[in-house]
């Protein structure tokens, strides 16, 4: 009943005009009937109320914009552009201008936000995708290495590497690339990243013995962590290095004999491998670990079966 609601909340603005609860409420009753100018009318008076709130801008530019008024819906961000020095508000334009596809103005915005805030690199992540949907691959890859420079996040060179990655093959240069992560590799071969970097540009080429060699390497290296061995373990599978593959999953139960699910993934494996009694004798130690987890059981019945 969105009339009846409607009609309550006018009311109640009747009493308190300028309460920020009803009057959002009331512009999103106003979304759910479609009724756009109203909406519009309604999220115009909230940003003049909380000028500090992005969100309202957002709600309005979209009120215009649903309403088929494209030129006050951009209209919203570039007065707002002409007089904010809120980083935030011109991510939000970037926004708003990679939706409508003009991806020009989407980058600017984004500079301007990395002009005001230049040490957050969340801005760096949002502008490098406008660039390679423009194929400006250099400039792409210039975010890329201010962010490797600047970032002190692991995940978040980790997502610098896979964009650079992403940029070369889409030009097919993995070749040009790979040759430069070896390079870096060799200068730094205690430094476990280069070894994730390389294997993941082997594993993008389609080459995933040149992966588990990387990742063979960086364990002798003694980079014998607990990921790079799950690593390796996930190619062996993947390869159908099934000797292989029981080899490592052995290591790492030795690594971590209490998780469970590890004794059943070995019990799969030995399975595939045509090893069955090897198998029933993965089982026999995961039930024998599982105590009373009838779930165990029952799926080693499903095996059986």
């Amino acid at each position: 009943k969105v009339s009846e609601a409607i009609a309550l909340y006018e009311r109640a603005l009747n009493v308190i005009p300028d309460n920020e609860e009803l009057l959002s409420r009331l512009g999103n009753l106003y979304n759910q009937k479609a009724d756009y100018a109203k909406s519009a009318e309604l999220y115009k008076k909230l940003t003049e109320l909380k000028p500090g709130n992005a969100w309202y801008y957002n709600m309005l530019s979209d009120a215009y914009r649903n309403a088929k008024l494209d030129d006050k819906a951009a209209g919203v961000w570039e007065e707002l552009m002409k007089k904010s020095n809120n980083p935030d508000i011109f991510i939000q334009a970037a926004n708003f201008y990679n939706n409508q596809n003009n991806i020009d103005k989407a980058i600017l915005a984004v500079k301007k936000a990395i002009e005001l805030k230049p040490d957050n690199t969340a801005y760096l992540q949002t502008l490098e995708p406008y660039y390679v949907r423009q194929e400006k691959f250099s400039d792409a890859e210039a975010v890329c290495n201010k962010v490797l420079a600047s970032a002190k996040d692991v995940w978040m060179k980790d997502w610098a590497n896979s964009e650079l990655i992403n940029i070369y093959q889409k030009q097919n240069k993995l070749a040009e690339l790979a040759a430069k992560f070896e390079k870096e590799l060799a200068q730094a071969p205690k430094e476990l990243s280069g070894y994730r970097k390389l294997a993941d540009l082997y594993q993008r080429g389609s080459e995933p013995d040149k992966a588990i060699a990387v990742y063979e390497k960086a364990i002798a290296a003694g980079l014998d962590d607990r990921d790079t061995n799950n690593r390796l373990l996930d190619l062996y599978e993947r390869a159908n290095k099934l000797d292989k593959a029981e080899a490592q999953i052995r290591k790492i139960i030795g690594i971590a004999p209490q998780e469970m699910y590890l004794y059943e993934r070995l019990a799969n494996l030995l399975n595939t491998a045509g090893k069955k009694e090897d198998a029933k004798k993965a089982w026999a130690e995961l039930l024998a670990k599982a105590g009373n987890d009838a779930s165990a059981f029952s799926r080693y019945g499903d095996r059986l079966n």
